[in-house]
């Protein structure tokens, strides 16, 4: 690792989640809709700062260096470090050379490149689930030495919100800067939600009122109705919901959104991945598998979209499906622009839960409130 990939990673640069925006610019919020709680918001012409000054000729600290950043290839995560390229050279005199990957390539080619010693790579715009084995298997050092240093520029670590940032650190020490974190949210057709016909038959179908899901089990109520109505008036069957579902690509994270409240609970708070007693899978307990079971009846209401070939094109797909008026509600990251026949058709809310009560079967545990003797049984 040379000296100037200090500079612009101080170890690593941390990508907590993977950024999937398609808006790209900053958005300022307009008018509040008037009955509805939504704020539509259109992008800007505000630029990033810039934070290094060029170095003087003949005194750039990195002259004849070169730095290579591995990144996941598209616009939404490639195309901030293009940004600052031109920034970085002129400060520091090095030269910034910049690959892009496949997400299922990324980590691999990392993996391989730091276990061979290889070291054609200096930066990765990496995933923070990465960590636990990069600095298990010493492949990275802590940047806490550097961090007040004053020939980097300033950041403040404490400035990223508490869950983010614990995904910074590792055993204490600070390992990853503060890149992007994203959140999935859940979007719905605020028009279909509002329909008194659409209102009037889930109401007598389900018992209870059209509303935004709270739990799965409404989720799937909301996806099972909608699901083979025609949604735009073109004549064509639609669909109740939309994931991004390819293997490799998004999948994962849709699941564990998913998945969250049948392992996290008052009783469970931590464990998700693995019982640190034993290092035993999680995913084949009972709550993950009642959750897969659940994961995979909802795929029945929604569109054929598991074999396309480029994840990013995917999740455009599966937020165009509802954008479009083709579906009734998706599962999405936070970032998209709404063009402007959009603007009174979509709302986002948190995702859904469960109940707050314990689910079992032969004895066992099901959901996130279970039993210490559930995990370790």
């Amino acid at each position: 690792m040379t000296s100037a990939s200090a500079w612009i990673q101080a170890a690593w640069i941390a990508l907590a989640w993977l950024a999937l925006c398609a808006g790209g610019a900053l958005a300022q919020p307009a008018q509040r809709l008037s009955g509805s709680d939504s704020t539509v918001v259109k992008s800007s012409d505000i630029v990033p700062p810039r934070v290094a000054p060029p170095c003087k000729p003949g005194a750039c600290p990195f002259a004849g260096k070169t730095v290579t950043v591995l990144v996941t290839g598209g616009i939404p995560i490639a195309r901030p470090i293009y940004e600052l390229k031109d920034e970085y050279e002129a400060a520091t005199g090095a030269r910034l050379n910049i690959v892009e990957l496949t997400i299922d390539e990324h980590f691999a080619t990392l993996i391989s490149d730091v276990t061979n010693r290889q070291g054609n790579y200096d930066v990765s715009v990496a995933g923070a689930w990465w960590l636990g084995v990069m600095v298990e298997r010493d492949f990275i050092v802590s940047y806490d030495k550097y961090y007040a240093d004053p020939r980097f520029p300033r950041w403040d670590i404490d400035d990223v919100l508490p869950g983010p940032r614990s995904l910074l650190r590792y055993d204490g020490k600070k390992y990853m800067v503060a890149n992007d974190h994203d959140g999935q949210v859940l979007y719905y057709r605020r028009d279909l939600f509002a329909d008194a016909q659409h209102r009037a038959a889930f109401q007598k179908k389900y018992g209870y009122p059209l509303a935004p899901p709270q739990t799965w089990e409404e989720f799937r109520a909301i996806a099972e109705y909608f699901n083979g109505k025609d949604l735009n008036g073109d004549g064509v069957p639609d669909h109740g919901l939309a994931l991004a579902l390819k293997v490799g690509g998004q999948a994962m994270f849709h699941f564990m959104s998913f998945s969250a409240p049948y392992m996290i609970g008052p009783a469970n708070p931590n464990l998700y991945w693995f019982d640190p007693q034993t290092m035993r899978p999680l995913v084949e307990s009972p709550g993950h598998v009642r959750a897969l079971e659940a994961f995979v009846d909802l795929m029945r209401f929604g569109p054929g979209l598991l074999q396309a070939q480029d994840v990013r094109l995917l999740l455009r797909q599966i937020f165009e499906e509802v954008f479009s008026q083709h579906g009734a509600q998706a599962i999405d990251v936070p970032g998209y622009e709404l063009h402007d026949g959009c603007i009174n058709r979509i709302n986002a809310r948190l995702l859904a839960g469960l109940r707050g009560v314990e689910l079992w079967g032969e004895g066992e545990c099901y959901s996130a409130f279970a039993r210490q003797s559930c995990l370790h049984g």
